[in-house]
Formats: C-alpha cells, structure tokens, sequence
C-alpha cells in the first residue's frame, strides 16, 4: 500500500509540475504576443508620422477634407485619372449639388485648399523626402489663389520651403514654413542640421507681408 501510495504521489506532482510547465509556456507566448502587437501598432505610428511630411495631415495616401464656403459651396480635388502625368483638379461644388467649376493644377501632385477671403488657396509642395525625413530634393511650395466663384487664377506665389500647415486669418494666411538644412551650395544635406521655420504671412492677393524665424 505503501508502495502504490506513493507511486500516485509521485504520479501527481509529475503532472501538476508539467500542466505548470504547460501553464507558463502558453503565458509566455500570450506575453509575446502582446509584445508583438504592440511593436505593430508602433511601427504602424512611425509610418502615419513619416507620411505627415507633406502638407496634409491626413497622410500622402488620402485626399485632403472638404473645405466649405460661407455660401455653402464645397471645393475638393479631383484626380483626373485619365491624364498620363496624375494631374489634380480642384472642383467646386454648389450648395445645390451642381459643378460651379474647376481649375486644372499644375503637375506636382496632391495640394491641400484653404480659404482666404473670397479665394480658394491651393498649396502644393515640389521636392521629397526621404524615409529617414530629410531632404531629398529642394523643396518648394506653390501657392494659387483661385476665385471661390469663378474658379480664375487670381493670383500664384512660390515659397521656398516646405509649407506644413495654413491657417487663415482676416487679412490672408499664416503658414509654417520649414527649410530644410543645405549645404554651402543650397543643396538639401541630411544630418548637416535641423533646417529653419518660419511663420509667414501671406495677404488675400497673395502678397508676402512679413516673415518671422521660429527658430
């Protein structure tokens, strides 16, 4: 009796102590699997950031929101798949539901609109950026102020430097502006240093009123 009794003792440690070995693997893997998601969801979050190098916050893959008139008019782009170099259109839209017109940008991409006064504004970005976020090309910004209601080109302005948001006020826009480092040829030098921003000012014609370095 002696003998079986602890034949069954032995017996039950040994699968306590392997369901525990058991237990603890599938808690490891279960950890690792978190860890695993959760790497995930941060490289997904490097990725969203690397993309909101360009003017438009929600990223190089979508298009910019819709931005609405006073009068109800909608103005958005429009890609025109059917042109050969993926030119961009920007497209008005009555409160009534009809096309009141559009204007054909010029080929640099995506652009985001604003509106100024009783303008649209087009802000598009030539040049690029690398993955690791600097500067692959010079960069620089094109501004076209069209008329909310014909869609005419009142006026354009080139900024050197990369505009990264607009906010309109009263009188025009406020942008940030970003230059990137250079070398002593102008030349765009990732590591040679952190670039220059700037808050720049920009009235409803589409003059520069001032600027002003933020760092």
């Amino acid at each position: 009796m002696k003998l079986n009794t602890l034949a069954v003792a032995v017996l039950t440690l040994s699968m306590a102590g392997a369901a525990f070995a058991q237990s603890a693997t599938v808690e490891r893997g279960g950890m690792g699997g978190g860890n695993g998601s959760g790497s995930g969801m941060g490289m997904g979050n490097g990725s969203g950031a690397g993309s909101g190098m360009g003017p438009r916050g929600e990223g190089m893959g979508g298009f910019p929101s819709v931005v609405v008139g006073t009068d109800g008019s909608a103005y958005l782009l429009r890609h025109l798949e059917a042109d050969a170099t993926g030119q961009f259109e920007v497209v008005s839209i009555r409160a009534t539901g009809v096309t009141g017109w559009t204007y054909k940008l010029p080929a640099l991409g995506m652009a985001d609109l604003v509106l100024s006064g009783t303008n649209v504004v087009a802000i598009q970005v030539a040049g690029g950026y690398g993955q690791n976020g600097t500067a692959t090309a010079a960069i620089t910004s094109k501004l076209i102020g069209l008329s909310q209601a014909s869609g005419s080109a009142l006026w354009t302005r080139d900024i050197e430097g990369h505009v990264s948001s607009a906010t309109a006020f009263s009188g025009g826009l406020y942008l940030t502006v970003v230059k990137p480092a250079t070398d002593a040829t102008g030349t765009p030098a990732p590591g040679s240093g952190t670039g220059v921003r700037s808050l720049v000012a920009v009235s409803n014609d589409g003059a520069i009123l001032w600027t002003i370095t933020l760092n």
